[in-house]
């Protein structure tokens, strides 16, 4: 019993000593923001206490992109985004959930990123999230851009993507299987290992005779 109790009241001893919760509370602000051709953003001020004791803020931004149509799908394309410099000074302020495939300045006065779309359907809604340690205010999210689609490097524009192949008519294995050619093979194997079996048995029945 004491064993079970001591590592408890050790750590009611040392609680107080513990960091302040670095986990965000509720969001403290929060604004949406809608855009065409299919983008949306969502903007998160969370407050919370830091290291030092005091209150500190960070601001999660949500950009959204629905594929409105009207292919059914686009495959291989970018997403295009940016964060004015007048909210954050250094790229290395940004931190990214959604890692971006890659990332410069622009000569607009912006930090421009973007990730890139192997394939989407129409109707499916792709999300990328990242945040900066600064309390977002309704004025710096009129400073931002509105995200763009941009065409994939290969193809030269957002194209619809390739339908699979049929499978019954490009796998040749499928196709052999359950042909009259397939029957004819497995009856003529199993018809030499029946041959084979029964020679062997009557050398067997010589040699004992």
């Amino acid at each position: 019993m004491a064993k079970t109790i001591f590592p408890f009241a050790l750590f009611l001893l040392f609680l107080p000593i513990l960091p302040a919760a670095a986990v965000p509370n509720q969001p403290v602000f929060m604004a949406s923001s809608e855009y065409a051709g299919g983008f949306s953003k969502s903007f998160r001020v969370y407050g919370y206490v830091g290291e030092s004791g005091a209150e500190e803020y960070l601001t999660e931004i949500t950009l959204a992109y629905r594929h409105p149509g009207p292919n059914q799908t686009l495959a291989d394309f970018t997403i295009e985004d940016s964060v004015p410099r007048s909210v954050v000074s250094q790229p290395s302020q940004i931190v990214f959930i959604t890692p971006p495939a890659g990332m410069n300045s622009n000569s607009s006065g912006s930090f421009s990123f973007s990730w890139h779309v192997k394939s989407i359907s129409k109707g499916e809604e792709k999300k990328f999230t990242y945040r900066f340690y600064r309390a977002a205010t309704p004025s710096m999210i009129s400073q931002f851009a509105p995200p763009s689609l941009a065409p994939g490097a290969r193809s030269g524009q957002a194209q619809p993507a390739a339908k699979p192949a049929d499978t019954a008519a490009s796998s040749s294995d499928a196709s052999l299987i359950g042909s009259p050619l397939s029957y004819v093979c497995i009856g003529a194997a199993s018809m030499f290992f029946l041959l084979l079996a029964l020679s062997l048995v009557f050398k067997k029945q010589q040699k004992k005779q």
